[in-house]
């Protein structure tokens, strides 16, 4: 009976444990994508007000902790290795390169891809505003990845715990 019960339990908290993880990765791409416009906060000055050329700017304004500022980084260390190279394919590269380890969606790496695509080009006006659009699409992003954690973050860690509160119950 005591095997059985404790069994049981942890069937409950493994079930909870996946909710929770799913919950957690939602929030960990709001997070990743705060990282990324950090990044993007910093470039506008590198590039801006210092004159330091793209991919060295971009280099600089990556050197921080997290997936996303690694990813950035190899795509300056890219650029800088490479000069004839696009920074659109540079940063394809990085993406190839870094992995899967970030939890970014489709919509972000579009816009950041899509910055790579026009960085470079023109005169530091047109690049600092290309920084800020990106940066302001990334905002809205984010603000709509927070509030689908606030939405479907309780609701995924609750399922978690009543399936395995379900499984108890259907083995019992």
């Amino acid at each position: 009976m005591m095997i059985r019960l404790a069994l049981c339990a942890v069937v409950v908290l493994g079930c909870g444990y996946v909710g929770f993880s799913y919950a957690a990765r939602i929030m960990t791409r709001a997070a990743q994508i705060r990282e990324a416009e950090g990044v993007l906060c910093r470039l506008i000055f590198h590039v801006g007000f210092l004159s330091v050329p793209f991919a060295r700017a971009l280099c600089l304004a990556a050197k921080q902790p997290g997936e996303v500022c690694a990813m950035l980084c190899t795509t300056g260390t890219l650029l800088m290795q490479d000069p004839g190279r696009s920074p659109e394919d540079a940063f394809g590269a990085a993406i190839a390169r870094c992995g899967r380890n970030f939890c970014l969606q489709d919509a972000e790496i579009d816009a950041l891809r899509e910055l790579m695509r026009y960085a470079g080009r023109g005169d530091r006006e047109n690049m600092q505003s290309s920084i800020r659009f990106t940066r302001a699409k990334l905002q809205l992003i984010r603000e709509d990845a927070e509030a689908q954690y606030h939405r479907d973050g309780r609701l995924y860690r609750g399922l978690g715990f009543l399936s395995g509160m379900l499984i108890v119950i259907l083995l019992l």
